[in-house]
């Protein structure tokens, strides 16, 4: 059977033909050679964040060794980042709008390497933002919601930069251009509304009256019935302010 075999091998007129051998190349989440496509909700480009969080999206925007580095690399420069914001935290967090000991805890929940940071973590958040100075969106698929942080985009400034991610900062949104976001923020921010998506808009403090006068003396724009509450005219006022904030600022 086997001589069988070589006899068929040998009157094979493609026995000497080669085939170029199969480079298998592996492309880490680092690698931006090439251009990644825009499927992200409003069109944005998507890039793991590896490990995920919020404390890793601002060193992947701010620490170009952190965003070029491998994942060990990374880890140690964000256990580092997490030592320094500890410290930082306890001196800065001052007041009481501030939830210092829970924005403690849910820091140390970004150092683990056995499961993923836990989602949802507003208070650390909200003190990431004030303490490093920076502004950033999450964006919830699943649910269509936006996040903001600090939540009240009238708070929101020009003066810093903005970043764009996924809800619990798995991943993080880019445009090509514009990897920073503020040059894109209004128009995306709009478009992702435009389609569907949820923001829970700032209401305006204040009494029926006052709330009113605020109408007026800012000409402000507010669909309301003749006999809506003050609830009412708050959300809407709130409203009115933070688009008109958006507007004027970005």
């Amino acid at each position: 059977m086997l001589e069988q075999i070589v006899q068929w091998i040998q009157k094979n007129p493609n026995k000497d033909i080669t085939i170029e051998p199969i480079i298998v190349k592996i492309i880490s989440d680092n690698d931006e050679s090439k251009p990644t496509p825009a499927i992200g909700p409003g069109k944005v480009s998507i890039i793991p964040l590896d490990p995920p969080g919020p404390v890793s999206l601002y060193l992947w925007h701010t620490n170009p060794e952190y965003r070029a580095g491998s994942f060990l690399t990374r880890k140690t420069i964000l256990r580092s980042m997490l030592v320094t914001l500890n410290e930082r935290f306890q001196v800065e967090l001052k007041g009481r709008i501030w939830n210092r000991k829970k924005s403690i805890e849910e820091l140390q929940l970004q150092d683990t390497s056995a499961v993923s940071p836990q989602q949802g973590l507003p208070d650390l958040s909200k003190a990431l933002c004030y303490v490093l100075g920076f502004q950033y969106v999450e964006v919830n698929e699943n649910s269509k919601k936006i996040l903001l942080f600090p939540n009240d985009v009238r708070q929101w400034s020009k003066e810093l930069p903005i970043y764009i991610a996924s809800y619990g900062c798995r991943s993080l949104y880019i445009k090509p251009d514009a990897e920073e976001a503020r040059t894109i923020f209004k128009q995306w921010f709009t478009d992702l509304i435009d389609i569907g998506y949820i923001y829970e808009w700032p209401s305006a403090d204040g009494t029926l009256k006052q709330l009113k006068d605020i109408i007026i003396s800012s000409t402000l724009t507010v669909n309301l019935d003749v006999k809506a509450k003050k609830d009412e005219y708050s959300t809407s006022v709130g409203k009115a302010q933070a688009i008109r904030h958006i507007n004027n600022e970005f």
